[in-house]
C-alpha cells in the first residue's frame, strides 16, 4: 500500500491533514485566515464524511466535488448549512457527461501524453481481455491496460456506432 501523504505531495498537494490527528476543520480555517476552502474532493467512499466536506468550503459558492461511488445513502445531509453557505455540489461520475465518448477520448490523450503519473498509485494491471471476469466479481480496482492506440481508436470507433443506435 504506497503512503497517502507522500503521494498527495507528488501530485501538488502543499497542506495535508490526518483528521484522526487533526480537527481538519480548524486546521483550514487557520490555513486560510477564516476564508475555507473554494472547493473540497470527496474522495473517501464514505457517505458519512459529506457533512464534514461540507464544513470545510467558504460561504458562496464553494464547490463540493463527490467522486466516490457510494454504496449508502448518505443519512442527515446538513441542507441548512448546504444552502446558507450557497454550495454548489458537482458529481463526477459518468452520468454528469454530456458526451462521455468525447471524455473518453479526452482521458486516453491525456493518459497518452503522461498529463496524468499514476503509475505511483497502480497496484495491478489486467489486459482487456479480462475485463468481463473483473465485472463478473465486481473486482474493478486495476488498471486496464488497453491495446496500442490505433486499436483503441478502433474500440471507440465501436463505442460510438453502438451509441448511435440507441
Amino acid at each position: 500500500m504506497v503512503s497517502r501523504k507522500p503521494l498527495a505531495a507528488d501530485f501538488g498537494a502543499t497542506h495535508t491533514f490526518n483528521p484522526k490527528r487533526t480537527n481538519v476543520q480548524e486546521a483550514i480555517k487557520e490555513l486560510t485566515k477564516g476564508h475555507m476552502a473554494d472547493f473540497v474532493i470527496e474522495g473517501t467512499g464514505s457517505s458519512n464524511v459529506i457533512n464534514d466536506a461540507i464544513s470545510l468550503l467558504k460561504r458562496g459558492r464553494g464547490r463540493l466535488v463527490l467522486m466516490s461511488s457510494y454504496k449508502t445513502q448518505a443519512n442527515g445531509i446538513d441542507l441548512v448549512a448546504m444552502t446558507d453557505r450557497g454550495i454548489e455540489v458537482r458529481v463526477a461520475h459518468p452520468g454528469y457527461s454530456l458526451n462521455q465518448l468525447d471524455d473518453l477520448r479526452r482521458a486516453v490523450h491525456l493518459l497518452n501524453t503522461k498529463v496524468f503519473r499514476l503509475d505511483s498509485i497502480i497496484s495491478h494491471r489486467i489486459d482487456l481481455d479480462q475485463i468481463q471476469q473483473k465485472i463478473d466479481k465486481q473486482d474493478l480496482d486495476c488498471v486496464i491496460d488497453l491495446p496500442k492506440k490505433k486499436e483503441v481508436q478502433s474500440y471507440i470507433g465501436m463505442l460510438t456506432n453502438i451509441g448511435d443506435r440507441h
